[in-house]
């Protein structure tokens, strides 16, 4: 693999192929990263970022932006493509831009808010606890305990059999790996609800337990095969 190091740049657009784009930290500089044709992911920094795909009428690939590496946590709105970075004390210190076609945002290990709009979102909170609203679309909701603690994540808006919920690298409460399923199907009836050993709800929400952490849905009272993707 071959790393280009760029200095001293105010926009910068990428190749045909699959692209990785990693912003200054200055929280003064303002970056502009288009990220062509490829599946690109963009590593968040500092800086007043601007993130895009290609330009309109092209297929520009399944392109993140990726806020893992921050500290501190994000608040994402789709509808007016704006990202607030804020530090650990909740402040707000930058300013970000996610347009035209961006399909994955993942967030920091610390609280975020994402929300999307009437396309088909994909959200990762990543560690902490986070509140995700999908907003219309096809929704891919994800949850991966490969860094250890998910937190307490709660989807305010899922639709079942339309939205998924993608569980990954996750255990049950009694250690055994989420890989399926029958996995969570304790009482063998193909449906998930609060009869299943690994789910238990409270007033209009159900809450999915893992050892890594939970999972609320709103106004959810039961899930389906269809409704859930392991990886």
């Amino acid at each position: 693999m071959f790393v280009d190091n760029f200095q001293n740049f105010e926009q910068f657009i990428g190749s045909e192929h699959n692209d990785s784009f990693q912003g200054s930290s200055d929280v003064e500089a303002t970056e502009w990263f288009e990220g062509g044709y490829g599946d690109d992911v963009f590593c968040a920094s500092l800086g007043q970022d601007n993130f895009s795909d290609v330009r309109i009428g092209f297929d520009g690939g399944f392109d993140t932006v990726d806020y893992s590496r921050l500290e501190g946590s994000i608040r994402f709105n789709a509808d007016t493509d704006f990202v607030s970075v804020r530090d650990a004390n909740g402040s707000e210190i930058s300013v970000h831009r996610i347009r035209d076609s961006i399909e994955k945002v993942a967030g920091t290990d610390s609280h975020d808010i994402l929300a999307g709009n009437r396309f088909d979102n994909h959200f990762d909170g990543g560690r902490g606890s986070d509140v995700l609203t999908g907003r219309g679309g096809s929704d891919v909701f994800i949850f991966d305990g490969s860094k250890g603690d998910i937190g307490f994540d709660r989807v305010t808006d899922f639709e079942a059999f339309e939205d998924d919920l993608m569980l990954k690298n996750l255990h049950l409460t009694n250690g055994r790996e989420v890989a399926g399923f029958g996995d969570l199907d304790s009482n063998g009836d193909g449906a998930l609800n609060t009869d299943d050993a690994n789910m238990f709800g409270f007033a209009d929400k159900t809450v999915l337990l893992f050892a890594e952490g939970y999972v609320q849905l709103d106004d959810v009272p039961i899930l389906h095969e269809s409704d859930l993707l392991f990886a």
